[in-house]
Parts: C-alpha cells; sequence; structure tokens
C-alpha cells in the first residue's frame, strides 16, 4: 500500500471514530432532561452520569485500539 493512500485510510478511519464518539455523546445529552424527569436526578447526578458515560466509552474505545494495534503489528510482521 502506497504512503499516500495508507494516510488517506487512516484519515478516514479517524473521523468516523471522533464522528461517533460526538454521535454518542449527543445522544447522551439529548436525553439528560428525560433521565432528570424520570430518576428525579440532581444536576450534580446528571453530570455524574454524562461523565461517567464518557469515561467508560473512553476505556474501551482506548482498549479496542490497543487490542487492533497488537493484532495489526502481529499480522504486519
Amino acid at each position: 500500500m502506497k504512503a499516500g493512500t495508507r494516510t488517506i485510510w487512516t484519515f478516514a478511519i479517524t473521523s468516523i471514530a471522533l464522528f461517533m464518539v460526538v454521535l454518542d455523546n449527543l445522544v447522551v445529552s439529548t436525553a439528560l432532561p428525560v433521565i432528570r424527569v424520570d430518576l428525579g436526578a440532581s444536576i450534580e447526578e446528571l453530570e455524574w452520569t454524562v461523565n461517567a458515560y464518557t469515561l467508560t466509552f473512553a476505556v474501551f474505545l482506548l482498549t479496542g485500539a490497543a487490542l487492533a494495534t497488537a493484532s495489526g503489528a502481529s499480522v504486519c510482521s
């Protein structure tokens, strides 16, 4: 694979991953008013909800990236 093609694919995949992160956070943020009413949550509890979701998502994203790097390195070797 040429270096230019690899760069374009890397940029495209990274852009899609970033879009998914933003979309997931948008979904959680949009659901906050419903969560507040249904569960009777305070503003502090809603902040914890958003932070917990974002942190969990980031951990899984980084774990997936590490696994992909490890498996990609073994396939290319």
